[in-house]
Protein backbone atom coordinates (compact mmCIF):
# COMPACT_ATOMS: atom_id res chain seq x y z
CA UNK A 1 0.00 0.00 0.00
CA UNK A 2 3.08 2.24 0.84
CA UNK A 3 3.80 2.23 -3.48
CA UNK A 4 0.27 2.63 -4.26
CA UNK A 5 -0.01 6.23 -1.86
CA UNK A 6 3.42 7.41 -3.27
CA UNK A 7 1.70 6.79 -6.77
CA UNK A 8 4.90 4.40 -7.65
CA UNK A 9 4.35 1.54 -10.05
CA UNK A 10 5.78 -2.02 -9.23
CA UNK A 11 5.21 -5.55 -10.39
CA UNK A 12 6.46 -8.36 -8.82
CA UNK A 13 7.36 -12.20 -9.96
CA UNK A 14 7.52 -15.06 -8.78
CA UNK A 15 6.36 -18.48 -6.96
CA UNK A 16 3.65 -17.37 -4.80
CA UNK A 17 2.70 -20.91 -4.38
CA UNK A 18 -1.18 -19.79 -4.16
CA UNK A 19 -4.11 -20.57 -6.40
CA UNK A 20 -5.63 -18.19 -7.16
CA UNK A 21 -9.10 -19.33 -8.76
CA UNK A 22 -10.65 -22.46 -9.43
CA UNK A 23 -9.60 -22.20 -12.96
CA UNK A 24 -5.58 -22.48 -11.64
CA UNK A 25 -6.34 -26.02 -10.25
CA UNK A 26 -6.46 -29.33 -12.30
CA UNK A 27 -8.00 -31.12 -9.25
CA UNK A 28 -10.84 -28.47 -8.70
CA UNK A 29 -13.81 -31.47 -10.64
CA UNK A 30 -12.48 -34.25 -8.98
CA UNK A 31 -11.86 -33.49 -5.77
CA UNK A 32 -13.91 -30.11 -4.81
CA UNK A 33 -12.92 -30.12 -1.32
CA UNK A 34 -9.10 -30.28 -1.61
CA UNK A 35 -7.62 -29.00 1.19
CA UNK A 36 -3.88 -27.60 0.76
CA UNK A 37 -2.29 -24.64 1.55
CA UNK A 38 -2.39 -23.48 -1.79
CA UNK A 39 -6.33 -22.87 -1.41
CA UNK A 40 -5.82 -22.00 1.43
CA UNK A 41 -4.00 -18.52 0.72
CA UNK A 42 -6.17 -18.12 -1.81
CA UNK A 43 -8.86 -15.26 0.21
CA UNK A 44 -5.18 -13.15 0.87
CA UNK A 45 -4.34 -13.30 -2.98
CA UNK A 46 -8.03 -11.96 -3.67
CA UNK A 47 -7.65 -9.58 -0.79
CA UNK A 48 -4.17 -8.58 -2.92
CA UNK A 49 -6.15 -7.87 -6.18
CA UNK A 50 -8.87 -6.64 -4.48
CA UNK A 51 -7.39 -3.81 -3.23
CA UNK A 52 -4.69 -2.40 -5.46
CA UNK A 53 -2.80 -4.95 -7.68
CA UNK A 54 -3.47 -7.02 -10.97
CA UNK A 55 -2.71 -10.70 -12.09
CA UNK A 56 -0.88 -9.64 -15.31
CA UNK A 57 -1.24 -12.88 -16.79
CA UNK A 58 -5.21 -12.97 -16.32
CA UNK A 59 -5.32 -9.62 -17.98
CA UNK A 60 -4.28 -11.40 -20.97
CA UNK A 61 -5.03 -15.04 -20.98
CA UNK A 62 -8.75 -15.97 -19.27
CA UNK A 63 -9.13 -19.24 -20.20
CA UNK A 64 -8.43 -22.22 -17.96
CA UNK A 65 -6.23 -25.23 -17.98
CA UNK A 66 -3.11 -22.61 -18.11
CA UNK A 67 -0.86 -24.08 -15.40
CA UNK A 68 2.45 -22.92 -14.29
CA UNK A 69 3.53 -25.74 -11.86
CA UNK A 70 3.04 -29.62 -12.07
CA UNK A 71 4.23 -32.67 -9.50
CA UNK A 72 6.22 -34.60 -12.44
CA UNK A 73 6.82 -34.69 -16.71
CA UNK A 74 3.49 -37.42 -16.09
CA UNK A 75 1.37 -34.53 -15.16
CA UNK A 76 2.88 -31.50 -17.02
CA UNK A 77 2.25 -33.95 -20.40
CA UNK A 78 -1.17 -34.30 -19.33
CA UNK A 79 -1.20 -31.04 -18.30
CA UNK A 80 -2.84 -31.64 -15.00
CA UNK A 81 -1.34 -29.08 -12.50
CA UNK A 82 -1.83 -25.46 -10.69
CA UNK A 83 -1.16 -21.75 -11.59
CA UNK A 84 1.20 -20.93 -8.67
CA UNK A 85 3.42 -18.45 -10.53
CA UNK A 86 2.53 -14.63 -10.94
CA UNK A 87 3.46 -11.36 -11.97
CA UNK A 88 1.40 -9.05 -10.16
CA UNK A 89 1.34 -5.37 -10.84
CA UNK A 90 -0.04 -2.11 -9.33
CA UNK A 91 -3.27 -1.35 -10.91
CA UNK A 92 -2.39 1.15 -13.04
CA UNK A 93 -0.10 -1.07 -14.85
CA UNK A 94 -3.51 -2.74 -16.51
CA UNK A 95 -2.77 -0.49 -19.85
CA UNK A 96 0.63 -1.54 -20.22
CA UNK A 97 0.94 -4.93 -20.22
CA UNK A 98 0.51 -6.04 -23.87
CA UNK A 99 1.29 -9.53 -24.11
CA UNK A 100 2.46 -12.70 -22.58
CA UNK A 101 2.63 -16.19 -21.71
CA UNK A 102 3.87 -18.77 -19.74
CA UNK A 103 7.49 -20.62 -21.65
CA UNK A 104 6.63 -24.87 -21.35
CA UNK A 105 8.56 -25.03 -24.41
CA UNK A 106 12.18 -26.44 -22.44
CA UNK A 107 11.89 -27.71 -18.94
CA UNK A 108 14.15 -26.13 -16.74
CA UNK A 109 12.01 -26.91 -13.41
CA UNK A 110 8.48 -28.49 -12.19
CA UNK A 111 7.40 -24.41 -12.47
CA UNK A 112 7.13 -23.21 -15.82
CA UNK A 113 8.00 -19.45 -16.42
CA UNK A 114 5.51 -16.30 -17.00
CA UNK A 115 6.80 -13.68 -19.55
CA UNK A 116 4.69 -10.39 -19.69
CA UNK A 117 5.66 -8.06 -22.26
CA UNK A 118 5.31 -4.02 -20.90
CA UNK A 119 4.76 -1.49 -22.75
CA UNK A 120 7.33 1.07 -20.33
CA UNK A 121 9.89 3.34 -20.72
CA UNK A 122 12.59 2.47 -18.69
CA UNK A 123 15.09 5.24 -20.22
CA UNK A 124 15.67 8.23 -17.45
Amino acid sequence: QKQVRKRRELIIGGAFNVIHETKDFAYEKEEPNFSHPFIKNKSWMQNLFNESYIDCYREIEKSPSQFSFWQDHENRANNTGWRLDYQIATRNMKLRVLNGGMYKKDFFSRHAPVVIDYEWDLTV
